[in-house]
């Protein structure tokens, strides 16, 4: 009985610390892939704020343009429009200051959704 209960314990203290190897390998391998997947977002992020940075650039330029022509748009219009009445045309029948002053909406919208990337 005591051989029995030798053997026993001699394998179960074997086994006992076989599993305490897996558990700690087991553990090395979580943190390998943790570490793995923590360099992944990590370069992702890299790539995500480069293109960010170029979007912010991007947009400070379209609004800078927006703003630009839609001032310049605002004037030649009324500039045309004051000339017109001056000689006494009408100007509501013109499709061409028509569409230039119906630009003039969604210029504003570019301006608006791009003014916080100043």
């Amino acid at each position: 009985m005591n051989t029995r209960k030798t053997v026993y314990n001699k394998l179960f203290k074997e086994e006992t610390q076989l599993a305490k190897h897996e558990v700690e390998l087991g553990s090395l391998d979580m943190i390998m892939s943790m570490h793995d997947n923590g360099v992944d977002i990590y370069k992702q992020g890299q790539n995500w704020a480069k293109e960010m940075e170029a979007f912010t650039k991007k947009s400070r330029e379209l609004n800078r343009m927006a703003i630009a022509l839609s001032s310049g748009l605002e004037k030649e219009i009324n500039d045309f429009e004051k000339k017109a009445k001056d000689l006494g045309i009408n100007t509501n029948n013109l499709p061409e200051l028509n569409k230039a002053i119906n630009i003039l909406g969604p210029l504003d919208n570019v301006i608006k959704m791009t003014e916080k990337f100043k």
